[in-house]
């Protein structure tokens, strides 16, 4: 499941049910123009102060709360927005955005009785009293401020997501299990959903988490959204890396918390990975905003950074403003024309299914809360219509987002109802103020949306997963890869697509455009977990599972923590280094290299692992070899055609029994190398072609020139005869040729030797036998006769 945290307004509202065919084009006397706007008589609304200050749910919200308290009782107050994140005694999570000083920003929220205070920048997420919010953002410190809500968006126990990504096989044949590393997890909750079938205690005993998991902040027991999916994601991460260490912290406390939760992640958790699954709807599209930011510091430092790339598909449009001259009836913005031709049409007609679409709508300005003054020099505003044959009015069009964004933040976000059928609406977008023709772009938050004219079929990858030090792992449901007999993998038709350019630098400056390579990897996504979310036919058994680029992006995370194991530690390997062998060694899924929907394509553990701890390929890991006599960029380092792993055989960089020795052509010394006497007929590849590393040297290398037939290279007399191999062999060439005796036959005597080879002594032994022949010619010569004589 991947998370969307978002900021929307929800409006009660009966919707027609969904209709098929083409609309047709209203007509165009139906809207004022833009030269009837310049002779009304009777002018346009002024969008009131408070939308300067405050986001229009957060207006609704409280007056909706005095409405609710005048009745005489605060008691179960239940906001007709549910996707406000409310708190116990009233409360709501909000993002305030300091005019000047953060510091007596916090002051401000102190004094009306915020709680949960976390500031980052110019950005401070805080729980704040429901009653307090208006009187919050008269305040002189306070530049603007909008609510934080979330909302899910997802489609013994092991995640069958292990064995597709061949994680099971860099544990066994490498010895990995992620000791030594620790990920750090940000979601929603870890373990505060009282309703679940399991709970952190009991995923311990039964094995699907390790003890001793280090959780920094959680949300309270009975928070809106608690869901602990969070856990859902660290059991994944346990299935792969089973011996890594574990952290958490919520990220669903605001956007401030989630940039500071990244950073005591690294800082107090010392996570060498980090992984995320959620999106706040009023990041940045075309600058990096606070989360991207503290993305990259923690990258910077060391830390390997991995989040879900989304569940949006392609649900974006984006667009140059285009002028129509026709304006909407309430303020009397400018409209956008979507229709490219010579005709002018305002609506674009879209089909949403029940229940709730979240939708940001931003254009190519820089965000004051991420760079500070002059903010955005226009204010657009986005509506969404119940009919195409009237005009752009409040009566028409109740899902609206007005906010006064000149001076503030280019980002309008609203909440599409589609009731319990499903609904045409009809979308418009307008500029209230600017010069400007501005970039457009909007995002909707659920797959299943249609848009059904004008469709660009754009990126929906942006935010901090769309961020420099970022890797974004989109998902391929496990039964659809080679695992299954599924090649190449197929991505999940909901995973989003990248390609938002970055137009911004975070101080507010135009740049020229950026486009990233996002996604940049495929993880897989519909394994099983004890709990979460619910059970699918995709498999047999009773277990939930977990569908989403939230599952795939832990998986990912997992195999980094393996790799980085396998690599020496810690901070054995730069981030950029980690996310290169997990691209290099991917899955083509579309087009050959990269591409904008699936990235490099699916990864494979066991061949990343390799890519970066055994760059050589021959087994023995790089912090093997170092310490012993073989190279790290040497697949055979002694060129008898026999690689190093195949010589140390268990990879622990000795010489045991039963093993050749890979810094030694020939181990039994008996005058034929090691892979010549085992059948090696090939020399062994350059792995990398001209590159640093090396196979064999072919002008060292002898081949076995009768591959049928096969001597020991750990004994020197394979068939006891008292010659050695070499000595039989006499031209060293594997092969029993005219004029040499047979190796494997100790029936078979060298013709040219008149008796049998032994051993040549050492130069002590020989002196100690020369002094013995010469004792005993004395003996004969001088003591003998004279005892003979003595006894005549």
């Amino acid at each position: 499941m991947y998370q969307v945290i978002c900021l929307i307004a929800v409006l009660a509202l009966t919707v027609s049910p969904a209709k098929s065919g083409q609309n047709e084009k209203p007509p165009v006397g139906l809207f004022p123009s833009v030269a009837d706007k310049a002779k009304s008589t009777e002018p346009f609304q002024k969008k009131p102060d408070l939308l300067q200050k405050m986001d229009k749910n957060l207006l609704d919200l409280e007056d909706e709360f005095q409405a609710y308290s005048a009745k005489g009782s605060k008691a179960g107050f239940l906001s007709r927005n549910r996707a406000l994140m409310i708190k116990s005694n009233h409360y709501v999570v909000i993002d305030v955005i300091a005019a000047l000083d953060s510091k007596e920003t916090v002051q401000a929220l102190q004094n009306v009785g915020c709680r949960q205070i976390s500031s980052f920048q110019r950005v401070i997420s805080a729980e704040c009293p429901i009653d307090a919010l208006k009187k919050l953002a008269l305040e002189a410190t306070v530049k603007f401020m909008r609510p934080a809500m979330m909302r899910h968006h997802t489609g013994l126990v092991n995640s069958q997501g292990d064995t597709v990504l061949r994680a099971d096989l860099a544990r066994s044949n490498l010895g990995l299990s992620g000791s030594g590393i620790t990920i750090g997890t940000l979601s929603d909750s870890y373990n505060c959903n009282s309703t679940a079938s399991t709970s952190a205690a009991s995923d311990v005993a039964s094995g699907d988490l390790p003890a001793g998991v280090l959780v920094l902040n959680d949300l309270a027991v009975g928070t809106p959204g608690c869901t602990d999916e969070g856990r859902a994601m660290m059991q994944l991460e346990h299935d792969v890396a089973p011996n890594a260490a574990l952290a958490f912290h919520t990220a669903n406390l605001g956007a401030a918390s989630f940039a500071n939760g990244i950073l005591a992640l690294r800082n107090n958790a010392n996570s060498d990975i980090i992984v995320d699954d959620l999106i706040y709807l009023d990041e940045p599209m075309f600058q990096d905003g606070i989360i991207a930011q503290a993305v990259d510091q923690v990258v910077n430092a060391g830390a390997k950074y991995f989040s879900s790339a989304g569940n949006e598909t392609r649900e974006s449009y984006q667009q140059n403003f285009r002028a129509s001259g026709l304006v909407e009836s309430i303020f009397g913005g400018e409209l956008h024309d979507f229709d490219s031709g010579a005709g002018v049409d305002v609506y674009q007609r879209i089909t949403v299914p029940p229940g709730i679409s979240s939708i940001s709508f931003q254009w190519s300005e820089p965000f004051f809360s991420v760079s500070g003054s002059p903010g955005s020099a226009s204010d657009y505003d986005i509506w969404i219509c119940t009919s195409d044959t009237q005009p752009v009015d409040s009566a028409n069009c109740p899902f609206q987002g007005p906010f006064a964004n000149v001076g503030g933040d280019p980002v309008e976000l609203v909440a599409v109802d589609g009731g319990q059928s499903g609904a045409t609406l009809y979308l418009a977008m307008s500029k209230f103020t600017g010069t400007a023709n501005n970039f457009l772009k909007y995002i909707i938050f659920n797959p299943s949306v249609v848009i059904n004219e004008y469709a660009t079929n754009s990126s929906t990858l942006f935010g901090h997963a769309n961020s420099e030090g970022a890797e974004a792992v989109g998902a391929a449901a496990y039964n659809q890869t080679p695992a299954f007999g599924v090649s190449p993998p197929i991505l999940e038709s909901f995973s989003s697509a990248g390609g938002t350019q970055i137009l911004f630098d975070i101080t507010g400056a135009a740049i020229t455009a950026l486009t990233r390579q996002k996604p940049e990897i495929v993880a897989p996504d519909g394994g099983n977990t004890t709990f979460f979310f619910s059970d699918s036919t995709i498999d047999a058994d009773n277990l939930p599972n977990f569908f989403g680029t939230s599952a795939a992006a832990p998986h990912a995370a997992a195999v980094a923590a393996l790799i980085l194991e396998a690599n020496g530690g810690t901070a054995s390997a730069i981030p950029s280094a980690i996310y290169t062998a997990l691209e290099n060694t991917a899955l083509d899924m579309n087009t050959s290299g990269f591409d904008f929907d699936s990235g490099y394509g699916f990864i494979q553990a066991d061949a990343a692992v390799i890519r970066l701890a055994d760059p050589d390929g021959d087994a023995v890991l790089n912090r093997i070899e170092i310490t012993g006599c073989s190279s790290e960029i040497d697949k055979d380092s002694d060129d008898d055609g026999l690689s190093d792993g195949d010589e140390d055989s268990n990879h622990d960089g000795l010489v045991n029994n039963g093993e050749t020795d890979p810094c030694n052509t020939d181990t039994d010394n008996d005058g034929i190398q090691d892979g010549t006497e085992l059948g090696r007929t090939a020399p062994i590849a350059d792995p990398d072609g001209a590159g640093p590393l090396s196979g064999t040297n072919i002008t060292v290398f002898i081949a076995d020139a009768d591959p049928s037939t096969t001597t020991t290279a750990l004994l020197a007399d394979t068939d006891g005869d008292g010659f050695s191999d070499g000595a039989e062999d006499i031209n060293h060439n594997g092969r029993f040729d005219s004029g040499e005796s047979n190796p494997l036959s100790a029936a078979s005597i060298p013709s040219s030797l008149n008796q049998r080879t032994v051993p040549a002594l050492p130069a002590w032994a020989m002196a100690l036998l020369a002094l013995g022949l010469l004792l005993q010619l004395y003996i004969i010569r001088q003591v003998l006769p004279a005892r003979l004589k003595s006894q005549r």
